[in-house]
């Protein structure tokens, strides 16, 4: 006796209440750890205050996380994939390199700006993660340093920036991470100005004084 399908073969089935239910609820436990990460950090932040700041019973919490550690990178992780993925996108505009530096500068410090709570913890917590997850947070900045490195290499070669040492190239990244512990949004710059403040300074730095003649 066989059992036919309770769907037709491609069709997608519609998330179901209960689904739906777990999906906000796990979101409610993210954004709580989010806030309690930045506030206090993550060492002196417990299970317990995380479930106290969603509303939910511990029992239930472990239904949806299996560690605290797991909501440190699965918050780390969807940071940097975010910049992953705008820094890729820009690298393969149909621009020149000089263009795709200066709005990689822009996009990633506006985005470390408008999620400042996150760049808190991924600045001060990154390092508490453990061995796989460690590994895995540290391939993805990787990933995104890459990104930066072939965008700056295709400058150099097309003579419209400096050759750059990878020690530079770090310092530039170290910079656009780093307005988050002076800038806060809502005064007289916007997030985006403070990245093109950036841009100009590092694009000054960067620029070959003597660009290469086409031939």
């Amino acid at each position: 006796m066989t059992t036919e399908p309770d769907t037709a073969p491609g069709v997608v089935r519609a998330p179901t209440a209960s689904t739906r239910k777990g999906t906000h609820t796990r979101e409610r436990i993210r954004v709580a750890a989010v806030s309690l990460f930045a506030e206090q950090g993550y060492h002196a932040t417990s299970i317990a205050e995380i479930g106290a700041r969603a509303e939910i019973q511990r029992g239930a919490l472990y239904y949806h996380i299996r560690s605290k550690e797991e909501l440190l990178f699965d918050v780390l992780r969807d940071l940097v994939e975010r910049v992953l993925d705008g820094v890729r996108a820009i690298a393969e505009e149909p621009v020149g390199p000089s263009e795709k530096l200066r709005r990689l500068i822009v996009f990633q410090t506006r985005t470390m700006l408008d999620r400042h709570e996150e760049m808190v913890i991924y600045s001060r917590d990154g390092y508490a993660l453990t061995e796989d997850r460690l590994a895995r947070f540290r391939q993805l900045q990787a990933q995104v340093e890459d990104v930066w490195a072939r965008v700056l290499a295709e400058g150099a070669a097309a003579g419209e920036l400096r050759e750059m040492d990878p020690a530079v190239r770090k310092s530039i990244i170290l910079l656009v991470n780093s307005p988050h512990d002076w800038f806060r949004s809502g005064g007289r710059l916007t997030n985006r100005e403070v990245g093109e403040l950036i841009a100009d300074l590092v694009m000054r730095g960067v620029a070959n004084p003597a660009p290469r003649e086409r031939s």
